[in-house]
């Protein structure tokens, strides 16, 4: 297919993509499905080279992927939906469990791994893979408590470290130690 009527698919493509419930989808799915043709046909059976986001030659379909996202943020359904956090009472059934007590060394490693998946991983297991003891760093706030925090932004699928992407916030996250 050429340039032209791949744009005027995409725009088409943008302005009735839908659920199988009919609601309209939500923007990182949007954009997902944008990077994923580009992925598509940049991959080496097809190697066309193209940026979908930024070539001149996808301005009309782009144009209408913004305002698909500018009508979902005025509707207030431009974000994701998030599961829920953990209860406050369901995490303390966790934390009294013989799985998390500090009562020996593998329930121990137990209780660090779920705090540090709980305070600093939100990107899933690969995050959890590259973590060293680098990842961290232990810091002091104005009132004397001590706490670690990461000590660089993960690298995700919303955060690949590329030029126009967003500072994540994901690094100020903080874990203050506590006394029983």
């Amino acid at each position: 297919m050429k340039i032209g009527p791949l744009d005027q698919n995409l725009r088409r493509f943008y302005a009735e993509a839908g659920t199988e419930k009919g609601e309209n989808y939500s923007r990182s799915t949007l954009l997902g499905f944008r990077h994923s043709i580009e992925r598509f046909l940049n991959a080496p059976s097809f190697s066309k080279g193209l940026q979908i986001s930024t070539d001149p030659r996808f301005t009309r379909s782009n144009l209408m992927l913004d305002a698909q996202i500018k009508t979902l943020k005025t509707s207030g359904r431009e974000n994701v939906s998030h599961k829920p956090t953990i209860e406050e009472e369901d995490l303390q059934k966790l934390k009294s469990r013989e799985m998390l007590s500090l009562s020996s060394p593998l329930s121990s490693l137990r209780n660090v791994w779920f705090h540090v998946v709980l305070f600093f991983c939100r990107g899933g297991l690969e995050g959890q893979r590259s973590l060293t003891t680098n990842s961290f760093m232990f810091e002091t706030d104005a009132a004397g408590r001590n706490y670690p925090t990461m000590s660089h932004d993960e690298l995700s699928k919303n955060h690949s470290g590329r030029l126009k992407d967003v500072q994540s916030t994901e690094k100020e996250a903080r874990m203050y130690e506590c006394f029983n």
